[in-house]
């Protein structure tokens, strides 16, 4: 496989693990569930931006570009939203010609991408970690009322 043009790491999610663990056996699961999820999201905007329906223009001529990013998990935890054809990066960062000047302007798909929804990357992380809690506490909440606890069987 091919470099990746754009690597997306999410940083203090092996934190977070580590400061919520006694939460139970569905965080780390939960976490990893909304890293994919963030992850995904930034691969279809991506797509959206290729295809003209953001700020950068259209880079859609055969669509092999378009259909070439894909995001994989690297680790738990981390994963990488890429393209591995060849002239992916000439059109993310452009290329000169010899004389000076864009032969083709950048068009910055991945990178503004990221930039431009770091809050809703942020936003998705939270609330898949929020439900997971919720789950949690329910589930505790749940077995402490357990009706065993409270009666004898007769």
């Amino acid at each position: 496989m091919a470099n990746p043009i754009i690597s997306i790491e999410v940083m203090g999610l092996k934190e977070a693990e580590q400061m919520f663990k006694n939460l139970g056996a569905d965080l780390p699961h939960a976490l990893r569930e909304a890293t994919m999820k963030a992850g995904l999201h930034v691969e279809k905007e991506v797509k959206a931006s290729i295809s003209g329906r953001r700020d950068e223009p259209e880079s859609v001529d055969t669509g092999i570009f378009r259909s070439s990013v894909k995001t994989i998990e690297t680790a738990p935890f981390e994963v990488k939203v890429l393209s591995d054809v060849e002239y992916a990066k000439y059109l993310e960062w452009g290329t000169h010609n010899p004389g000076g000047g864009w032969k083709i302007a950048p068009r910055r798909h991945f990178t503004n991408t990221l930039h431009n929804n770091q809050k809703t990357i942020r936003d998705i992380l939270a609330a898949e970690v929020n439900i997971a809690v919720k789950k949690y506490q329910i589930n505790r909440l749940k077995s402490f009322f357990s009706p065993s606890k409270f009666f004898k069987t007769l």
